[in-house]
Formats: C-alpha cells, structure tokens, sequence
C-alpha cells in the first residue's frame, strides 16, 4: 500500500499491466475528488488529450464545475489506447 493510500482511506486506484509487466491502463482518485464529485457531480466533463505525452497514451481527465465556477477534478486516467 502507498503513503497516499494510507492517509487517505478514500483513495482509489486501480491500474492493468501488459505482457511484459508494463504499466497499461490506470485510473486514480482520491477523497477530495470523491467529496467533489458527490457535491458537483450533476455535470462531468470527460477530457482526453490525444497521446501528446512523452508515451504516446491518451490522458484522460474527469472534471466538473463548483458553486464559485471554478474546475474541480473527479479522477484521472492513463491508457493504453481508445479502446473499451
């Protein structure tokens, strides 16, 4: 278990590896975002950027808006291709 995981017992994350033991896909959130995401959850923006990163994986991104119209995070993933 991690040091985030241990101070946070909202923390999620889950995470597949591929056939050689690389990192393929994860998707992470911690309490805050769950809090968040109960409070403001009505809206969900789903964001990816399109493999701009250094591996060349799309990042996927959850966002949604607070009372004062400021961006608040729900979760985040990393995957391995556009696939279900």
């Amino acid at each position: 278990m991690n040091l985030k995981a241990l101070r946070d017992p909202h923390f999620y994350c889950i995470f597949s590896v591929d056939e050689e033991g690389r990192l393929a896909n994860m998707f992470g959130r911690d309490g805050q975002s769950l809090i968040d995401y109960n409070a403001f959850g009505d809206v969900l923006i789903f964001d990816s950027t399109y493999k701009t990163k250094i591996y060349g994986r799309p990042l996927a991104v959850f966002v949604g808006c607070n009372n004062h119209r400021a961006t608040v995070l729900f979760g985040c993933a990393l995957l391995v291709d556009e696939t279900e």
